[in-house]
């Protein structure tokens, strides 16, 4: 099992989203920010659902068309499928910028791409 957002990790997320989500031009990247205030640390990665991929970043260098944000818990939680996004947002767990049209109009594939990273691999936390 690869502890969450590991290289082991985000390596198993590409290698299914390679496999589950169909291409899309133009393409739409989805930014997840986590903070851990304990730790004092915040990680970033960049979904990128594109024409000719599907692939993971960690160090992204375009902006993101839908930026998502929460702490590592939540991040752990939504990534093993054991909180949705809408709970997490409701709660002030999740916060969500960018363009919500273009993205919601691509909801099918974004599902897809949630469904890659949840079954990537065991999702556990490091505590």
């Amino acid at each position: 099992m690869a502890p969450f957002a590991t290289d082991e990790w985000l390596a198993g997320v590409a290698r299914r989203l390679a496999s589950m989500v169909p291409a899309l031009d133009p393409p739409v990247s989805v930014e997840l920010i986590v903070s851990d205030p304990a730790e004092g640390e915040r990680a970033r990665w960049q979904l990128i659902l594109g024409a000719a991929r599907a692939e993971i970043v960690s160090a992204p260098s375009a902006p993101a068309t839908l930026t998502l944000r929460c702490d590592r818990s939540t991040a752990i939680e939504l990534a093993a499928a054991r909180l949705n996004a809408q709970a997490a947002i409701a709660a002030g767990r999740l916060t969500v910028t960018g363009d919500i049209n273009r993205t919601a109009a691509i909801a099918e594939q974004l599902l897809r791409a949630s469904r890659a990273i949840s079954g990537a691999s065991s999702v556990e936390s490091d505590a």
